[in-house]
């Protein structure tokens, strides 16, 4: 949660600045549903939800069914009904795209009516309810359904190898551990986290360690294995996925 200078608090853009149209803040809350809704497999779409009773499907319906009558009411024309059903994110983007160019029309957003509590305009519930629901709800799909995630163990640390609490090894006996991973990740095709902190690579403080470091990933290319970030490890992880 941060405080804008001269704003209103805000959560994951729940409440904006006032001079934000609600065209801009439907589009980002949708984003963001997409965002989620684009990674559930057919499986997690039947998953149960936080909403008891309810499904991730059942979840996505609700904002459909509620954001379309409340429209579809007021007369305007979102076109043909979309089946959720078949195919949610194909349902969800027909809709929400209708959805976004009656909100883009500011006389649409203008327009008054009499609602529960007086008189309104379209606006006013798409701002104070629909938005609100597309961001908490979002999170209730993304928590009822199976989440796709990479877990790497992390097998090797600067401080498990050098700090007497540990191994409390100098970075030359340390080799032969780092060795011994090595050579056990070689023969099953593993994959695993090495964690080395900044100051290990400092000229004074390192004593050696930023050396040991060097020869760890001269040992994974000797043995025909791959070093990279974990951010470009997760980035292959998916594009292998999508592939297969």
């Amino acid at each position: 949660m941060s405080t804008p200078s001269g704003g209103r608090r805000t959560l994951d853009g729940m409440s904006a600045e006032p001079n934000v149209p609600i065209a801009s803040r439907y589009a980002s809350a949708n984003a963001s549903l997409l965002d989620v809704i684009e990674g559930i497999t057919p499986e997690g779409w039947r998953a149960p939800s936080p909403c008891e009773g309810w499904t991730a499907l059942d979840v996505l319906t609700h904002m459909f069914d509620s954001q379309r009558s409340f429209l579809v009411d007021r007369g305007l024309d979102l076109g043909t009904t979309p089946d959720l059903t078949s195919d949610p994110v194909a349902g969800w983007t027909q809709h929400s795209t209708a959805v976004q160019s009656l909100l883009d029309d500011p006389a649409v957003v203008a327009t008054e009516y009499d609602g529960w509590f007086g008189r309104t305009t379209i606006g006013e519930p798409v701002e104070r309810f629909y938005l609100f629901d597309m961001y908490v709800h979002r999170w209730d799909i993304a928590t009822g359904a199976p989440m796709r995630i990479l877990e790497v163990p992390l097998v090797l640390m600067d401080t498990t190898l050098s700090e007497e609490r540990y191994l409390g090894l100098s970075p030359e006996d340390a080799w032969d551990e780092v060795e011994r991973v090595l050579d056990h990740l070689h023969d099953v095709g593993g994959c695993a986290s090495i964690l080395w902190h900044n100051d290990r690579f400092d000229g004074v403080y390192g004593r050696g360690w930023d050396k040991l470091y060097d020869r760890l990933l001269d040992g994974i290319a000797a043995r025909g294995g791959h070093a990279d970030t974990a951010g470009a490890l997760a980035a292959h992880w998916r594009d292998e996925r999508c592939a297969s």
